[in-house]
């Protein structure tokens, strides 16, 4: 699907052309960026914890400051940084609404409701 997408925008009459990046080399720059942050976010610590538990956490986060510009910190230093710490309660909840939006056809499916008040609950 796609690939008909691409095909059917490369036309510069297409409704959708105007959506993608056309010239070669500034789309190479951003789609190398995009695999910077995909590696980024795959990046992983595993330990074991107090119960000799194995537990992965991300080394990094996606974070954005005052000026809305994102970047990336590790979560070590988030965890010690209480206006970043804030900075992802605040996208954690944004990522919640998300889902509720994204799965809202199913919000009335029984074995799905605990899960939803609990969404709810923390999301407003």
């Amino acid at each position: 699907m796609p690939d008909t997408i691409v095909q059917s925008a490369k036309s510069k009459k297409s409704p959708i052309h105007n959506c993608f990046e056309w010239d070669d080399t500034t789309a190479a720059e951003i789609y190398r960026r995009r695999q910077a942050s995909e590696m980024m976010r795959k990046i992983v610590v595993i330990y074991e914890d107090d119960d000799g538990e194995e537990e992965t956490i991300r080394c990094f986060l996606s974070t954005t400051d005052d000026e809305d510009t994102q970047s990336y910190a590790s979560t070590a230093r988030i965890l010690n940084d209480e206006e970043m710490l804030a900075d992802v309660r605040r996208q954690i909840i944004s990522d919640l609404n998300a889902l509720k939006k994204k799965w809202k056809q199913f919000k009335d499916d029984d074995n799905l409701r605990a899960i939803w008040d609990a969404v709810d609950r923390y999301t407003g």
